[in-house]
């Protein structure tokens, strides 16, 4: 079962996703922030992560690229609410294979994500 990491300070996005991913057979984790998101990575070296730009502690354009510096390589979806075209395009630079607008279409989210992860 693949993993998924999903890296939002909003409870309720999280809570939506969770129940999303459960249904699709992806083992959940949850970090409401960049720093807590870094520790769970090296813990549970998830297959894939979901992860919001505008967090409180470490935000999410600092958190990947603090992952890419230490050599990870999971693939990383970003997801913002804020100035999508700048963002993505500064996402996409730093390492990330994809950026998403929210509120965003729940079966377009799985179906990337099923494209980027093995198996």
């Amino acid at each position: 079962m693949n993993s998924i990491l999903i890296v939002d300070d909003s409870e309720n996005i999280l809570m939506a996703l969770d129940i999303m991913f459960k249904e699709e057979n992806y083992n959940t984790i949850f970090a409401s922030d960049g720093r807590e998101a870094l520790k769970k990575i090296e813990k549970n070296g998830p297959d894939i992560i979901l992860m919001d730009m505008e967090m409180p502690v470490l935000n999410g354009m600092d958190t990947l690229i603090e992952l890419r510096k230490k050599g990870y390589t999971v693939p990383v979806i970003m997801m913002t609410a804020g100035d999508f075209i700048m963002l993505r395009e500064k996402a996409l630079e730093s390492g990330a294979q994809e950026c998403i607008q929210k509120p965003f279409n729940c079966f377009e989210l799985i179906r990337l994500i099923k494209r980027l992860t093995p198996g």
